[in-house]
């Protein structure tokens, strides 16, 4: 192995923010795909507790491990003083073993039993310090799970920080929490000649997107804050994803990251479930030797790539205003949209982008919710005004006038023409034109299904027939205001023909069979479900629409309940 001073190895380190994420599988096999493309790789494990990465690629426990470096006993209660590490890089190169891997050694973490010296929260933060004059060219990180501080503490000190995480709500979570904290850190250590109290105060409500507003009036700050930013980069990998729904978790991910943390996440990389990494796993096998074909290791070939020669460095800022408060944002950017995007897309990104700043919502792991109220509102507001037509195109050519958008840039009137042709016939190809190819896109929905045998027919509802049912566009003078409005079945078909969402969308949303819909907007009451089940339907159908969900069912429920008290 032939690295120097002159020529330091790169870092990638990576951390979960809860066990169980597939941190050490990810890590060891990521680096044996190093090392057989021909890199120098020490792979290093710095997990606080329960070091395993050894078992990921086919060793025993090492004889020497980093316990080796450790101090001879902890800092007593009281005395701020540290005993003296042996901290050269040169100790920490001597812990190399050689592996089966041609190109790979390994560093052992320390073992976890009462023989093992104490280590200190710091410790793995010393390590990475020390970690970019090990003579190689890639050093392979496993930093661990968890919210523990030795975790954090090293996370804080990682410059290139991959984080993993599974699509469960905990799991996502745990990791924004986790990355908040390595963040807080980049703020103190950049910011650290001022008192940071008031600033952490202000991190914790509002992100720090929010601290960087607060000092935005202080060059030298604000300046030193950016570039320690610069010189971080942070990226995804969302594991053992079974579902394209659970796809979704990484633009939820990053929508919170860039709203809130001002950090655009790159690369992400999804990772479909494998049971092959199970087995592996739980056989004591590397993966990438057992199931070489294995989608997994597919998905690791994808995060080399981003992390090649040329992307493996953090990169310099990109021209698009990172640092911007959210409230100059033009709506494009809140929804995370090409302008060029079709009404089917904007809805589908208002869906994922909006999700994690609701109740309940992730975002709520980092910020307050007066503040995540205000960042929905902004995506409430850039969702009414691209998704109908007339407003878009009123919108676009402001942004033309102010100079933010080229013309050439948006959606043409062409594709306005037919968007509005498709919803005037119910014709739902446009989707399937505008949908971007890849594994990762979300399919077209499925025609609408027949008719139910024996099903009663109502014209009340526009059953009649598709092209028929969404070229029926109420006028606008036709609907009373929200105030004055009640809401039965008809009232709810022009509504929806007027935000122009077609049958199948709103049975993608919602979950809801199409002959179903249409029993509901035919005010059909016969061929309704059970009254539990069909305030469920409205309660769905009605937030799909924006609509108030208790007023809905509530009115709805008074025809039904009618209907109900005068059959025989």
């Amino acid at each position: 192995m032939t690295g120097s001073p002159a020529t330091q190895a790169r870092v990638l380190a990576l951390a979960g923010g809860k066990g169980g994420v597939g941190t050490t599988l990810l890590a060891a096999n990521l680096a044996i795909h190093l090392a057989r493309q021909g890199r120098e790789v020490i792979l290093l494990d710095l997990a606080p507790s329960g070091a395993s990465a050894h078992v990921q690629i086919g060793l025993p426990r090492p004889k020497h491990h980093l316990g080796e470096l450790l101090p001879e006993s902890p800092p007593t209660a009281g005395d701020k003083s540290r005993p003296r590490r042996k901290d050269s890089a040169s100790a920490l190169a001597r812990l190399c073993v050689a592996t089966g891997v041609p190109n790979l050694k390994f560093i052992a973490g320390v073992p976890d039993d009462p023989a093992s010296p104490p280590q200190d929260d710091t410790f793995g933060a010393h390590i990475l310090g020390l970690a970019p004059r090990l003579p190689c060219e890639m050093v392979i990180v496993d930093l661990g799970s968890g919210q523990s501080r030795g975790v954090r503490m090293s996370c804080r000190a990682a410059t290139t920080l991959l984080m993993v995480t599974t699509p469960e709500p905990q799991s996502l979570r745990g990791l924004l929490r986790l990355h908040a904290t390595a963040l807080h850190g980049v703020m103190e250590e950049a910011l650290s000649s001022v008192d940071t109290t008031e600033l952490t105060a202000i991190f914790s409500s509002l992100g720090l997107r929010g601290v960087l507003e607060t000092i935005h009036d202080r060059p030298r700050l604000y300046q030193r804050l950016l570039e320690a930013l610069e010189r971080r980069r942070y990226g995804l990998i969302l594991n053992q994803v079974r579902t394209q729904s659970e796809v979704e978790a990484a633009t939820r991910i990053g929508a919170v990251l860039s709203m809130v943390q001002a950090v655009v996440v790159d690369p992400v990389v999804s990772l479909e479930y494998d049971l092959s990494a199970v087995q592996a796993t739980g056989e004591g096998k590397v993966l990438s030797q057992s199931y070489p074909n294995a989608p997994v290791v597919r998905g690791l070939e994808r995060l080399i790539t981003a992390f090649g020669p040329a992307g493996a460095q953090p990169r310099k800022p990109r021209g698009d205003n990172r640092y911007a408060p959210v409230s100059t944002w033009h709506h494009y950017r809140i929804l995370a949209l090409d302008p060029r995007s079709s009404p089917r897309e904007v809805q589908r990104h208002y869906q994922w982008i909006r999700a994690p700043f609701q109740a309940g919502g992730e975002a709520e792991a980092v910020a307050t919710r007066t503040h995540l109220d205000t960042v929905l509102a902004r995506v409430e507001a850039a969702y009414r005004t691209l998704l109908f037509l007339e407003n878009r195109r009123e919108y676009d050519q402001e942004l033309v006038r102010e100079g933010i958008l080229e013309r050439s840039s948006l959606r043409s009137l062409a594709q306005d023409a037919r968007d509005e042709a498709d919803a005037r016939t119910g014709h739902t190809d446009q989707g399937q034109r505008d949908q971007p190819a890849g594994k990762d896109a979300v399919p077209a929905a499925a025609g609408k299904p027949a008719s139910p045998p024996g099903r009663k027919k109502s014209n009340a509802g526009g059953t009649a027939g598709r092209g028929q049912e969404e070229a029926a566009i109420a006028p606008e003078e036709d609907l009373p205001s929200s105030a004055d409005r009640h809401y039965n079945g008809s009232t709810l078909g022009r509504l929806r023909r007027r935000r122009r969402m077609h049958l199948d969308r709103i049975a993608e949303i919602t979950k809801i069979r199409i002959p179903q819909i249409e029993c509901m907007e035919a005010d059909d009451y016969a061929n309704l479900p059970v009254p539990v089940f069909l305030r469920g339907f409205l309660r769905a159908y009605a937030t799909c629409l924006d609509l108030d969900p208790r007023k809905v069912v509530t009115d709805y429920m008074e025809g039904y309940d009618a209907w109900h008290r005068m059959r025989p």
